[in-house]
């Protein structure tokens, strides 16, 4: 056996370990048998349906937009820098405006993702209201009958909503504990995102701890488009159960050695963090492979398809050819 078969070997079993420590984490009734296993945990809602569907949002409220075919709407989300990808996004958020819009968005995106082969996703939703939230939840539950597919949500607060007290609120008013019964898809944890160097993670200590003492798990966006130490702040302050995206942690060895002994779970965004150029291309530039040649714990995940045209199946392709990662890397359980 030479070296690369042994690498091949040890990153499997890592894979497969961490799999089913979540799978028994989150309660999950997953058969695997006969078929890969793929799991996505940090995928947008309003960024994870078909352009497809986003034509028709934009057909529906602009009748008269000159965007009118898929081709066309492809061309306009192109972009060359994280500043012009959230301008794309606001501009394309301004498209889902009703309840039934999230509905649709989110029936959508679990039939798309069920073609990829992807048995559980937990879908980031940025928090509307309590009967938004009631109806995405509905809908995920359709979707796990009609595709096939489980779900849970995670409800994400941006940080430029900066009133703790009234975050908290809003959870409360989800009536949390009330979800526990509803298996096939519930409430499973919260998310923190937006610009750090604005908004102190420090300012959402309160929550989150909040979110653990009512049963939920916990993840952050941190060291994305901020620094290093961000990082090291979002986990001092807040403690999550995962880091989203965490891209910056190579560029601090303690951090590095933290998360390996913690086995804190990175959710890696490849193809976004290139694209949104958070790192130079090209995608060979990622420090993947570092944080997996360190042992820390790392989920492969699209982020935003809908803008990055990556649904799973792509992240895989391109990592493996990238990397040199073997088949078997694709989440096999």
């Amino acid at each position: 056996m030479n070296f690369k078969d042994s690498s091949i070997i040890f990153f499997t079993l890592v894979i497969i370990a961490t799999i089913i420590y979540y799978f028994i984490y989150y309660d999950l009734e997953i058969s695997c048998e006969n078929q890969h296993c793929k799991i996505e945990l940090h995928l947008h809602l309003d960024s994870a349906y078909s352009p497809e569907k986003g034509l028709q949002l934009i057909q529906k409220y602009e009748p008269n937009n000159t965007i009118v075919t898929v081709d066309d709407l492809k061309k306009n989300l192109t972009f060359s820098s994280y500043r012009e990808f959230i301008s794309k996004w606001v501009w394309m958020s301004k498209f889902i405006r009703s309840p039934e819009d999230y509905y649709d968005i989110t029936m959508d995106a679990l039939k798309t993702l069920s073609t990829q082969g992807l048995l559980y996703v937990e879908l980031t939703y940025n928090f509307i209201d309590v009967e938004t939230t009631k109806v995405v939840l509905k809908a995920m539950s359709n979707s796990n009958d009609l595709y096939g597919i489980q779900s849970n949500l995670l409800i994400n607060f941006p940080r430029s909503r900066k009133n703790e007290t009234e975050l908290i609120i809003d959870l409360e008013n989800l009536k949390l504990n009330e979800n526990d019964n509803n298996k096939s898809s519930r409430i499973c944890g919260i998310n923190l995102s937006g610009k750090e160097s604005k908004n102190s993670s420090f300012y959402y200590k309160n929550l989150f701890k909040y979110a653990k003492n009512n049963g939920l798990n916990t993840t952050v966006h941190t060291g994305e488009d901020g620094e290093v130490q961000e990082i090291w702040d979002s986990i001092h302050n807040l403690n999550p159960d995962r880091i989203g995206h965490g891209v910056k942690a190579y560029q601090d060895k303690s951090l590095m050695e933290y998360l390996k002994a913690k086995q804190m779970p990175m959710e890696s965004c490849v193809t976004s963090n290139i694209k949104t150029e958070t790192i130079s291309p090209p995608i060979a530039n990622h420090p993947i492979k570092l944080y997996l040649d360190s042992g820390i714990k790392v989920f492969f995940n699209s982020d935003d398809p809908l803008y990055f045209g990556n649904y799973i199946d792509d992240e895989m392709k391109v990592l493996m050819k990238t990397f040199g990662f073997a088949n078997l890397m694709i989440l096999l359980y």
